[in-house]
């Protein structure tokens, strides 16, 4: 069921990502737009693998490593702390769909740049 989920994300993400390079491939953007394409999806690696490093606390026994999909569970039982470590093949599609969530959160503005000249507003662009 975990592998499913993952799988369902990084689909979901790897759509988004295809389609505003096909939007900007298909516009013929200039180099300026590539290249600031390039930038945010750096930009976008960096946030991805630091919130897949960041451990939150969602209950007072409870704490999560991964964000948004969890990579692990740390369980407060009585006196000592549980780790719940999914399989590696669900720990490593997490990983990449975190850092990948974080590539679709800095590619927010050329989403809805591409939203605004689709529905026909002109925007002034270079091209």
């Amino acid at each position: 069921m975990e592998f499913l989920i993952v799988i369902i994300v990084l689909a979901l993400e790897l759509w988004i990502i295809g389609s505003i390079g096909r939007w900007l491939w298909r516009s013929g953007k200039n180099k300026r737009w590539w290249i600031g394409f390039g930038c945010l999806v750096a930009a976008g690696i960096c946030l991805g693998g630091w919130a897949s490093s960041l451990e939150y606390q969602v209950s007072p026994g409870m704490r999560w490593q991964g964000f948004p999909v969890p990579l692990a569970f740390f369980v407060w039982e009585e006196d000592r702390r549980t780790d719940l470590i999914p399989p590696e093949a669900v720990q490593w599609g997490g990983f990449l769909a975190d850092l990948l969530s974080g590539v679709v959160i800095c590619l927010v503005p050329l989403i809805v740049l591409r939203l605004i000249q689709q529905r026909g507003f002109p925007a002034n662009d270079p091209k």
